[in-house]
């Protein structure tokens, strides 16, 4: 049922992590009647990312802090597995066992590609993360 008091709570938790909701598709919508949602969109894969159900301030919390240690788990999973990925090809077709200065070179390159690659997408992960957590992270400071 309507609860004034906790509806100020989550307004409040809303506008303390104001900058994570302008630096990512996500917002809250909060129910008259029923559960109130968070929802993260992925706007790419044009699904929600997390879609969740909330009751209080603290559980709205939770799934805010929840979602931005997913996502960064989520891009460092996967930026490694793609490393690992190339760097084990290079492996196991053996151009390490035989010494090969052009081959060398492609490998380095190879490997270089994979890196700056996936450092761009990180580079863009971690600004949008620090965005997201600057004003709290300021407020934290100021207390």
């Amino acid at each position: 049922m309507w609860n004034n008091e906790e509806q100020e709570k989550i307004l409040a938790v809303a506008e303390k992590y104001k900058s994570y909701f302008e630096e990512w598709d996500a917002d809250i919508a909060i129910a008259r009647k029923g559960p109130n949602f968070f929802y993260v969109l992925d706007t790419e894969a044009e699904c929600f990312d997390v879609f969740s159900p909330f009751e209080t301030a603290e559980d709205l919390e939770t799934l805010i802090v929840g979602s931005i240690a997913s996502g960064i788990d989520t891009y460092l999973f996967s930026g490694m597995e793609e490393k690992m990925m190339v760097f084990h090809e290079d492996m196991v077709n053996d151009v390490y066992d035989n010494y090969y200065p052009e081959a060398s070179v492609r490998c380095l390159l190879s490997h270089m590609k994979v890196l700056a690659e996936q450092n761009a997408t990180w580079a863009g992960l971690m600004e949008k993360t620090y965005h997201s957590l600057a004003c709290f992270c300021s407020k934290v400071e100021e207390e």
